[in-house]
């Protein structure tokens, strides 16, 4: 039986900010609030537990298998509350590219049997040879909240706090630190793990390429041994987006609708590809909300798009 030849947009508004005529016709089914790998499970075709998020995402942006294994983890500034740690990152606690490689270099020195690398999108990770049983919960999921209830779990957990406690006492220390709350900067005390696995072997079917801003969804495109292309920061409201066997993959708030995404253009070209049958469906994701697909017989006796 020949394959189903489709389209897919996962991103931000997509479904939300469709044509009333696509939502009214198309088979739409609510979706929970997936989480990342939940998603692009999803999306991909694969089952969640084949993907291991850091050591994708380091495929995606390096192009190289870890080979270990692979967690993020991510500087950030733990704030006391009385019996609370919130976690903070991002804005006022990110570090100059300086600040990074100092502390890394510190790092490194007293965790030699760790490669601690920090690629070209500022993610930092750690790599061991060593598999370690643990559970841990991803950094957007902890942001402005008490760490104490999403600590690592698992049979490993204990040795793993122990040296997270070690390595925070470090970081409190370091030179970098202390210049930074010289001049009025929180510091970076600690790091925060999560993504953790060994690169896995994916195997995808009915996509042939994968164009996207997530290194993870790159990561698995090119595990699985998928065309790719990298699209930057943002989508491009002018791309042609009609090539059948193509998911687009969109990370981050926003990247439909007020970003002009997808255009009208795009969602007049959709149809027509849709009447004269070069995809027989296009397959819409929006995180948090729901999935639409339409199907090419449910657009023949559509009326001109707008």
């Amino acid at each position: 039986m020949p394959e189903e030849t489709r389209i897919g947009i996962l991103a931000p508004g997509v479904v939300r900010d469709s044509p009333r005529r696509w939502r009214k016709r198309g088979a739409f089914r609510e979706l929970p609030a997936l989480d990342e790998a939940e998603l692009l499970a999803r999306a991909f075709g694969v089952e969640e537990a084949d993907l291991a998020l850091a050591p994708l995402h380091y495929l995606g942006i390096s192009g190289s298998d870890p080979e270990g294994y692979c967690l993020f983890a991510y500087p950030v500034h733990l704030h006391a509350r009385r019996e609370q740690l919130i976690l903070m990152a991002g804005g006022d606690f990110e570090l100059s590219d300086e600040e990074a490689s100092d502390l890394i270099a510190l790092l490194r020195e007293y965790y030699p049997q760790w490669r601690l690398e920090r690629t070209g999108d500022a993610m930092w990770f750690i790599i061991t040879g060593e598999t370690p049983d643990i559970e841990t919960t991803a950094l957007r999921t902890v942001m402005g909240q008490d760490i104490n209830d999403h600590l690592p779990r698992g049979a490993d957990a204990m040795a793993w706090l122990s040296t997270l406690n070690e390595l925070q006492m470090i970081l409190f220390d370091s030179k970098t630190n202390r210049d930074r709350e010289a001049a009025g900067r929180p510091p970076i005390n600690s790091l925060w793990l999560w993504g953790g696995g060994r690169l896995p072997e994916i195997r995808v079917e009915g996509w042939r390429r994968v164009a996207t801003n997530d290194p993870v969804a790159l990561g698995i495109g090119r595990r699985a041994g998928l065309a790719t292309s990298w699209l930057g920061e943002s989508p491009d409201a002018e791309a042609d987006m009609t090539e059948a066997g193509t998911l687009w993959v969109y990370a981050g708030a926003g990247a439909a609708g007020g970003a002009g995404f997808p255009s009208e253009a795009q969602w007049d070209a959709w149809a027509q590809a849709l009447r004269r049958g070069d995809i027989e469906r296009l397959q819409l994701i929006d995180p948090g909300y729901g999935e639409l697909n339409i199907e090419s017989r449910h657009t023949r006796s559509w009326l001109p798009w707008r």
